[in-house]
């Protein structure tokens, strides 16, 4: 059986900070937030992996209150976190009167025209909307926490024909 290990420890090694003069130099972190140029060289795909992973963990973290059983909030994320999910929560974002600055209606051109046909049991269209949203989430996670949030607070929250007004904060903590 083979193992991803070998590469994983390559790429760690490779990352690891330069020795210099008896004390390590940190590396620049990773969560700090990047300029729109910096983020801008990176690839919608790229951006789309990122902004799947985001979308994911927010979904999780805001829907596991009240507890569920564990079965009933996977199947929960999943119907937020899946394709068809992502494309209805994208257009009831632009259905509604949530204002998306250009910068971020040009994201999600550029997420939408990057994406392929997808996978065989999502529709073509569903799969490129998603894949826009997915690049808007991962650029504005970068680049501006608060923002992304919003528009996830938004998606995640606001039930099915609500207004923002209306939205259901599940799990708000705030």
């Amino acid at each position: 059986r083979r193992t991803m290990l070998p590469i994983a420890l390559s790429v760690a090694i490779a990352l690891r900070p330069p020795v210099g003069l008896g004390h390590r130099t940190s590396p620049p972190s990773m969560l700090q937030v990047r300029s729109d140029a910096e983020v801008a060289r990176l690839s919608s795909a790229t951006l789309a992996y990122l902004g799947d992973s985001v979308f994911e963990t927010y979904a999780r973290k805001r829907l596991m209150w009240p507890p569920l059983r564990h079965r009933d909030l996977v199947d929960l994320v999943r119907t937020f976190s899946c394709a068809e999910g992502q494309s209805a929560g994208l257009k009831r974002l632009l259905d509604s009167e949530f204002v998306l600055s250009e910068k971020e209606e040009a994201l999600l051109r550029r997420g939408r025209n990057s994406a392929g046909r997808g996978p065989k049991h999502a529709a073509p269209g569903e799969y490129r909307d998603a894949s826009s949203l997915e690049c808007l989430l991962g650029f504005l996670h970068l680049t501006d926490s608060r923002r992304c949030e919003e528009i996830l607070d938004f998606i995640i929250c606001a039930p099915e024909g609500a207004s923002e007004d209306e939205a259901v904060h599940i799990g708000a903590d705030d």
